[in-house]
């Protein structure tokens, strides 16, 4: 089963809009990927982030929950992975119990050379990807909805943390973990804190071209600017946020976004 056209198939049911179907066909493909293709950690965590993410979007929490740390779990638990490298295996690195490297050469071995290289199986499990990082900030966006502040902030921290270390995070994700953060400090009504982490976003993005993503994090600060009072200052955020939703074509985030500008206008008159 391939991941990606299962994503595919389940954006065309998302696109019907039948949520019982999309439910259904999640519950069934997930638990099948899982019975035939057990040792693909990656895919089954991707499915299961989509189950996740399916429940929290219809604010069915619990299973939303359920779901993300079944991705999580999967991610976490150590298994045997082959990996073949260069050079002759190491005394001491054997198969089961031949006693000899895996792909231990016979024939090099009665002429004696050396083989070139060897396989050794290493345990280790994912929790050190971008995949689990994401998976980390699925949840801890749960959190927030359930008001969890204190998990939410821990979950987004041990995200960041894995973004950074891990090295090849896509920038965007990466970002979103400072932006739903910031969220987090919003609800807790601190400001300052949360544009530190909007802010922080803001970097990560860089000079890419992430119109959306840049224009939420603008209207984002706006929001912890409305909520300090500082109406001008909010007024200019959500101008900088605006020309990103067009741009993009996003027609509801910039109907939105003009709809405040205008009340931010009425205000500071």
């Amino acid at each position: 089963m391939n991941v990606n056209e299962l994503i595919a198939e389940l954006d065309e049911l998302l696109r019907k809009g039948d949520d019982a179907v999309t439910e259904a066909w999640l519950i069934e493909t997930t638990a099948k990927f899982v019975e035939t293709e057990p040792e693909n950690v990656m895919g089954i965590s991707v499915l299961f982030n989509e189950l996740g993410s399916f429940y929290r979007a219809r604010n069915i929490l619990d299973k939303g929950e359920e779901a993300f740390l079944n991705a999580k779990a999967v991610l976490e638990e150590t298994r045997g992975y082959t990996y073949i490298l260069d050079g002759p295996a190491p005394e001491g690195c054997c198969s089961c119990s031949t006693n000899q490297p895996l792909n231990y050469d016979a024939a090099a071995s009665c002429t004696g050379e050396e083989p070139k290289t060897h396989t050794e199986i290493v345990f280790t499990n994912e929790s050190t990807t971008a995949n689990y990082a994401t998976t980390l900030n699925n949840l801890a966006g749960l959190y927030r909805m359930q008001g969890r502040f204190d998990e939410a902030t821990e979950m987004f921290d041990a995200a960041i943390a894995v973004y950074s270390e891990c090295g090849n995070a896509k920038t965007d994700f990466f970002a979103s973990a400072y932006n739903n953060k910031g969220l987090v400090y919003l609800d807790k009504r601190d400001t300052e804190a949360a544009k530190a982490c909007f802010n922080k976003a803001l970097e990560i993005m860089g000079d890419e071209s992430f119109d959306s993503a840049r224009g939420t994090t603008y209207a984002n600060i706006g929001s912890a600017d409305i909520l300090a009072k500082d109406y001008r200052a909010a007024l200019a955020d959500f101008n900088m946020a605006l020309p990103f939703f067009l741009k993009e074509g996003n027609a509801a985030m910039a109907a939105s976004c003009e709809g405040i500008i205008k009340q931010l206008q009425a205000a500071i008159k």
